[in-house]
């Protein structure tokens, strides 16, 4: 019964370590090829790092000729400044940013803007001056506009004359026996009163 059960406790324990040999050889088979992924990276890292270093000392050498790639990256670097200049200039006009600029940078600045007020006054001043002619010539083509807004000149005796009180007839127009002053009364009563109606009819 004891050598039963001692060889029943024998053979667990052996299928107790085939197991975890088994076991053992499952998990480690992955790790194993994590790691040589690993050290594939690591060496692709170094290869990778290598080539940088030979480049970055190729560049520094002065008897190598400048590439085409570094003066392209030149070019770059000069335009990207150059932009830059013109935006921070184009801000400043525009009243933006001036907190970084000088009183020497401010008056230069106000300089420029005075000099292109002047520029754009005279500029507008051309262009008015310019359609002034247009204006007259149109206005003025072969005497064939009509004139507006003007009133026809008055006539220096009126057209009624009042009626003088010892006459026994009645008189349209002008009378020749009536003294200069009422010809000039009658004259200044008629223009007085809406310039047709004299007072007599009033």
């Amino acid at each position: 019964m004891e050598r039963g059960a001692r060889m029943g406790i024998e053979i667990l324990e052996s299928l107790r370590d085939a197991d975890l040999e088994h076991n053992f050889t499952r998990s480690f088979i992955p790790l194993q090829n994590s790691i040589q992924l690993i050290l594939t990276a690591i060496l692709s890292m170094m290869t990778t790092l290598e080539k940088y270093q030979q480049c970055s000392y190729a560049s520094l050498d002065p008897m190598l000729p400048v590439s085409d790639t570094q003066m392209n990256y030149n070019e770059y670097v000069r335009l990207k400044a150059r932009v830059e200049l013109l935006q921070r200039s184009q801000r400043n006009i525009l009243g933006e940013d001036l907190g970084t600029l000088n009183s020497k940078e401010l008056e230069q600045l106000e300089h420029q803007l005075d000099a292109s007020l002047k520029k754009i006054r005279s500029k507008k001043l051309e262009e008015s001056a310019a359609r002034i002619p247009l204006g007259l010539s149109w206005g003025n083509n072969g005497g064939q506009t009509m004139e507006y807004n003007r009133l026809p000149p008055q006539t220096a005796q009126p057209f009624f004359q009042p009626l003088g009180l010892n006459s026994s007839s009645p008189q349209l127009g002008y009378n020749p026996n009536m003294g200069a002053n009422h010809e000039v009364n009658a004259a200044t009563t008629a223009h007085n009163i809406n310039g047709f109606i004299p007072g007599w009819m009033l």
